[in-house]
């Protein structure tokens, strides 16, 4: 099986690297707070913090492409969403010139 060639834009692929590094930092974050939390109000206030997690979530999920009634989410979601979003498939003709030019070299 041939997998699939795509061209992604300069922003669209800052865009993808700025929302993964953010998803880690949030999850780093959050993983050391909860760790951190020793009392109820701790708790209390690392719930108010995330509150407006769902709302961040769905802004992300309209810039990667994916639909806002998506109400359960996989893998495949994203990667389609993103393919129809931000690649642009590489047609066989400039596959077949680029495989010409390397042979060229």
């Amino acid at each position: 099986m041939k997998d699939e060639q795509y061209i992604i834009s300069g922003s669209s692929y800052r865009l993808l690297i700025w929302d993964l590094f953010t998803i880690l930092v949030q999850y780093i974050s959050l993983a050391r707070r909860l760790s951190e939390a020793e009392t109820e109000k701790d708790f209390k206030r690392l719930q108010r913090g995330v509150a407006n997690y769902e709302k961040w979530v769905y802004r992300r999920f309209r810039r990667w492409g994916i639909s806002p009634d998506c109400k359960s989410f996989a893998c495949d979601t994203l990667q389609n969403g993103v393919m129809a979003q931000h690649l642009t498939p590489l047609s066989d003709r400039f596959e077949d010139d680029a495989h010409l030019d390397e042979i060229e070299v």
